[in-house]
């Protein structure tokens, strides 16, 4: 008569011979360490703990295990999404007939460049009737009282915001707040039309700081005439107000007023090819609207001086200065992200009147 034999997995094996290791006060590698041990004198032994107790030769008592070590799985952080962006401050000026015919008669001389200019085309051209300059981008509900702002921001260079200052993310509230900030504006105008002076051209920082890898072109004012500093300590003031609100998004940089002529995310079909800006300031549709910048008051230009500039700021890295007329603002307005009216220009949702 045969005997039948209980078939024992190993890690059952291995589970029976440290219980019993450890009912003796050893493990299941005793031998010549613990031995020497003896040796040396009475009491317990003093080194380094039994090896079944070492977190890198820990035995699994899984049946399925295959004895390899197993790291522990990384704890992966989820960022939380950020919510989608659906409204903007604007200060439009795409209203005027004149300033769409300027700007069209520019970028369509632009277009029509010999040789043509690399990577332009009509399809990433914008609108001239939705010019406008962008005082702050937000994301809000369109109705209801919004989530909670949560704890209180970190404070800013520019001053802190606490919960007393935030208000719900909706456009009842970003309308409430444009229309609570009219007072001021109207104090900051001291009786003046607010003007926008397209007096300057740039673009947004190339891909590897090459010029002929541009990807958004712009207009914006000259700080250095009276208009262009009202304009921009009223724009100022109220981005500020929204971003102490939690109204606006705060990526951290200042306010920089300027008006989007070009972009290539709109291009089709889709792709973010760029254009060469060293070769629209080389066009004559561009020198058919450059001017001379207005030098400074007591400056002494010289030879000497004008070629260490050249030298230190080569054309086209900083702003280039421009006639692309100066316009009135009548209103500040909140905006539909993506929206289109029924002459192309952004959808309004709220508005403040300057006159």
């Amino acid at each position: 008569m045969s005997t039948t034999v209980p078939t024992v997995t190993t890690a059952e094996a291995l589970a029976a011979e440290v219980e019993n290791s450890q009912r003796r006060g050893g493990g299941p590698d005793r031998g010549r360490g613990e031995e020497q041990d003896r040796g040396r004198g009475r009491g317990r032994r003093r080194g380094r703990p039994p090896i079944y107790d070492s977190p890198r030769n820990q035995i699994s008592l899984d049946p399925n295990a295959t004895g390899e070590t197993t790291a522990p799985p990384a704890v992966v952080k989820k960022k939380t999404p950020r919510p989608p962006l659906t409204h903007f401050l604007s200060i439009p000026i795409g209203h005027h007939a004149d300033l769409r015919q300027r700007i069209s008669a520019f970028t369509t001389a632009l277009l029509a460049s010999d040789p043509a200019i690399p990577g332009l085309d009509e399809t990433i051209i914008i609108s001239p009737r939705r010019l406008h300059l962008t005082l702050g981008v937000m994301s809000l509900d369109l109705e209801g009282p919004g989530p909670d702002p949560g704890p209180d921001p970190a404070p800013s260079a520019e001053g802190s915001s606490n919960n007393s200052n935030l208000r719900p993310k909706t456009l009842e509230s970003a309308t409430q707040l444009l229309n609570e900030l009219k007072p001021k504006v109207t104090e900051l105008l001291v009786g003046q039309k607010l003007r926008v002076g397209l007096k300057r051209i740039n673009i947004m920082k190339p891909e590897h700081g090459d010029p002929d890898r541009a990807h958004v072109l712009w207009a914006g004012p000259d700080y250095n005439d009276e208009d262009a500093r009202r304009l921009n300590a009223i724009s100022t003031f109220v981005h500020k107000e929204f971003r102490k609100a939690g109204l606006v998004v705060d990526d951290k940089r200042p306010l920089k007023l300027h008006s989007t002529l070009v972009n290539t995310i709109y291009r089709k079909p889709r792709g973010r090819k760029p254009f060469s800006y060293a070769a629209v300031i080389s066009s004559t549709a561009f020198q058919a609207i450059e001017t001379q910048p207005p030098e400074p008051a007591n400056a002494v230009t010289t030879s000497e001086s004008t070629n260490s500039e050249v030298r230190e700021h080569p054309r086209g890295r900083s702003p280039l200065h421009v006639d692309l007329g100066d316009w009135d603002a009548d209103e500040i307005q909140i905006c539909e992200m993506g929206s289109s009216g029924p002459e192309g220009e952004y959808v309004c949702v709220g508005r403040v009147s300057l006159t």
